[in-house]
């Protein structure tokens, strides 16, 4: 695990991602941070680290992540798109459980060209 800086310097949206893809499956399969910790293999508090976009993820630890969770490495980057990534503009507290049910649903459709409109949509109703 390598620090990825201050946590209140700008995040790098791929890390925030990956981190919200991991606290998305550590909360659906109902572990605690520590419980991810031990099946992964890596020091206490990484988990933590990683769920806020304050660490980097390695490509052995993805890999030890998603053998953990019996996961292809994949699903940490489904839904990212990184023209459309702005972690600046929805702080953690913000996101309800309506918008988490939406990113999970979100998540489900393997179309990229329904992503991509169903975001412009979306955009264009909250203007």
């Amino acid at each position: 695990m390598v620090p990825a800086g201050n946590e209140s310097d700008h995040q790098d949206p791929v890390e925030r991602h990956l981190g919200l893809r991991l606290k998305e499956l550590r909360m659906e399969r109902g572990l605690s941070e520590a419980q991810v910790d031990a099946l992964a293999r890596q020091p206490v508090g990484t988990c933590k680290m990683l769920e806020r976009g304050a660490a980097f993820f390695g490509p052995s630890q993805l890999h030890a992540l998603a053998r953990s969770f019996g996961i292809d490495p994949s699903f940490f980057f489904e839904g990212l798109m990184l023209d459309d990534i702005d972690p600046k503009q929805v702080p953690e507290a913000a996101v309800t459980k309506e918008a988490k049910n939406l990113a999970k649903a979100f998540h489900h459709i393997e179309d990229p060209a329904l992503r991509k409109k169903i975001i412009s949509l979306v955009k264009a109703v909250s203007d």
